[in-house]
């Protein structure tokens, strides 16, 4: 059921992602052909809670998106491990062009607080051990899905909990005037840290914007995606740079917001090196900001962190290259 008070305005704003399928979980994204769909709840627009980290004191941290939302659950009888029903889910995620945000399982979920944190189907079409389920928040930028996957072995059998959101509006109602259908304005690039959410107001505003804010005003801090940094060096690839030229239009709407751009980097050599090498690819992303989108630099102040605030792991060479990146943190308000 859509739940929707205004029909025909919401037709208006969903567009042809009305029309759009949840994905295809059974066909395109490995979940056993003996899934049984037990649950498939199309609530229309409406607001999806993404949670994007562990229970905490005050509760699970989430992502709002607006969006056409999907609920739906799956149980799979047989002898499968939850883990070897969720690890083809995750990896055929990825194949398809989806950024895992955040994944964990049971305890390190924050158990109990994190199951009764996060929205989760009821029983009987869906349960969930609390010391065996396996949890992810995914999102590919290219079309503004997101979606988050739960997945545990209870009482025979392991059930599967898909909550799937589609951005409002489709890539023709926010292509600029004058726009060619091929030529398609400038995407954040596939893996970016922040989905595009498109504006409830208006389609003037870019693709990404909405998403960048949210993100800083839930979260206080986002990666910047497309700034690429060889081990060492704190060049900038010169040109269009769409985090950043999305960050400079954010900036310019919010006349009262100052940022600090932090740079981080990954183990190889010493601390005090790469607390020096960080700050330098920080300054070299207000630098572009300023000569290439035209920013004042009293907008920004710069830090670096060196390898103190990892992402993941520093064993492998796309650990370290994840770890490498240039972080934009809210100040003001």
């Amino acid at each position: 059921m859509t739940h929707c008070l205004l029909p025909a305005l919401c037709a208006a704003l969903l567009g042809t992602a009305a029309a759009a399928a949840p994905l295809d979980l059974v066909r395109d994204f490995d979940l056993p052909v003996t899934a049984e769909l037990l649950r498939e709840e199309d609530r229309g627009l409406a607001t999806m809670l993404l949670p994007i980290g562990p229970a905490q004191a005050d509760g699970v941290p989430t992502r709002a998106m607006e969006g056409h939302i999907w609920r739906r659950s799956w149980r799979v009888s047989g002898t499968q491990t939850t883990l070897e029903v969720f690890a083809p889910l995750r990896y055929a995620l990825q194949a398809a062009g989806f950024h895992v945000d955040y994944a964990c399982a049971s305890q390190a979920c924050g158990g109990f607080a994190f199951r009764f944190g996060i929205d989760t189907i009821p029983a009987p079409d869906m349960s969930v051990r609390i010391a065996d389920f396996e949890f992810l928040s995914a999102s590919r930028s290219k079309d503004g899905r997101a979606l988050s996957l739960l997945v545990s072995r209870a009482g025979g059998a392991v059930y599967v909990q898909a909550i799937e959101r589609h951005a409002v509006l489709t890539a023709d109602a926010v292509r600029p005037e004058g726009t060619a259908p091929d030529q398609a304005p400038d995407a954040s690039p596939l893996g970016a840290p922040y989905a595009p959410v498109p504006p409830a107001g208006s389609v003037s505003v870019p693709v990404g914007l909405d998403g960048l804010r949210d993100r800083l005003l839930t979260d206080g801090h986002v990666v910047l995606g497309g700034l690429e940094f060889q081990s060492g060096s704190a060049t900038l690839t010169t040109g269009t740079i769409q985090s950043l030229k999305d960050l400079a239009t954010l900036l310019r709407m919010e006349t009262d917001w100052m940022v600090l751009i932090v740079g981080h980097t990954d183990t190889v050599g010493s601390l005090d090196a790469n607390v020096v090498l960080s700050r330098r690819r920080a300054t070299a992303v207000r630098q572009h900001l300023i000569e290439v989108e035209g920013m004042d630099r009293s907008r920004f102040e710069v830090a670096g962190a060196g390898y103190m605030a990892p992402l993941t792991q520093n064993a492998t060479a796309d650990g370290r290259e994840e770890n490498r990146r240039v972080e934009v943190v809210l100040i003001t308000p």
